[in-house]
């Protein structure tokens, strides 16, 4: 089967129910192989994993280990009896983190939207609020071009721009209940976890590369109203690097080394800002959404 996500045509040995299936020449190959362990004596749920410029292993005790090699072929080697839902949230996850590495685009934890001005992207920890804005900014007529991971490249004329990735939203249950969705109707990211998948539908994905625009650094704080504001690129670098995702698959010189070379691009080229909001639920959302909404037109 042939799927489409992060610019790649991808030929699979498994189904991808998040993917949409596509035509032409493959990018990527995923089958299954034989892999050694990396720690065999590793204790039940540990995570160990090796990386160099073109070879990549991940072992995950209780799952499997999986092989990313030259950035275009994805190896796998599962234990019997793993849930499917935990193989492809790993593959989506960790497993193509470290293919994108190695094709030297960056991976910022973020979601994105399409605006008239370009790619306006929401990066931030776990839980900072990416995937609820950008549903919410989708609610008021905006396109999803990712969801969680967010891949940058820089393009022939030097310019950053966003590969999207597929048109899935990942939401926690508050979330859910804000938007008038059923929780229990939503299928489950992995069977382990709660948050739920939010298809999006044709309408709502851009599935077009496009020109980043703007890069919202997300945080909460209990005291505040909701604020926009400026910082420098020295401040947005740090911020920067906390918001890269999988940041430890750099560890290669070389691989390093083209992360600090195009994330200075990105900085030096796209606007950035950060975002506070309370730390208090969704009770001032919409008026948030206003917030950013009045931004993006300045």
């Amino acid at each position: 089967m042939l799927y489409r996500a992060f610019g790649l045509n991808i030929e699979s040995c498994i189904e991808f129910p998040e993917l949409k299936t596509t035509q032409g020449d493959p990018d990527l190959f995923i089958k299954f192989g034989s892999l050694s362990k990396i720690d065999p004596d590793a204790p039940k749920g540990a995570i160990r994993y090796s990386v160099n410029e073109k070879r990549f292993r991940l072992q995950l005790e209780s799952i499997g280990v999986f092989g990313v090699d030259h950035g275009q072929y994805i190896t796998i080697d599962i234990e019997n009896g793993v849930h499917p839902s935990s193989v492809t949230t790993v593959l989506l996850g960790s497993v193509f983190s470290a293919l994108l590495t190695q094709r030297k685009i960056i991976q910022l934890h973020a979601s994105a939207i399409k605006h008239p001005k370009g790619c306006v992207l929401f990066a931030g920890e776990s839980g900072a609020g990416k995937s609820t804005l950008a549903t919410g900014l989708m609610n008021r007529g905006y396109s999803i071009l990712s969801d969680d991971v967010s891949a940058i490249d820089i393009n022939d004329e030097g310019k950053p721009i966003l590969i999207p990735s597929y048109p899935q939203m990942k939401l926690w249950k508050e979330s859910v209940d804000h938007f008038n969705l059923d929780f229990d109707a939503l299928k489950k990211i992995d069977h382990k976890y709660e948050k739920r998948a939010l298809i999006v539908d044709k309408g709502n994905f851009y599935d077009q590369v496009m020109p980043v625009h703007r890069i919202y650094f997300l945080s909460t704080n209990e005291d505040i109203m909701p604020k926009i504001t400026c910082i420098d690129s020295i401040e947005a670098f740090v911020v920067l690097r906390k918001c890269i995702f999988r940041m430890p698959f750099l560890q290669n010189p070389q691989l390093l080394k083209a992360f600090f070379v195009k994330a200075t691009n990105l900085l030096d080229i796209v606007q950035t800002r950060k975002l506070i909001r309370p730390n208090a639920g969704l009770d001032q959302f919409e008026q948030f959404l206003d917030l950013i909404e009045a931004d993006l037109e300045q």
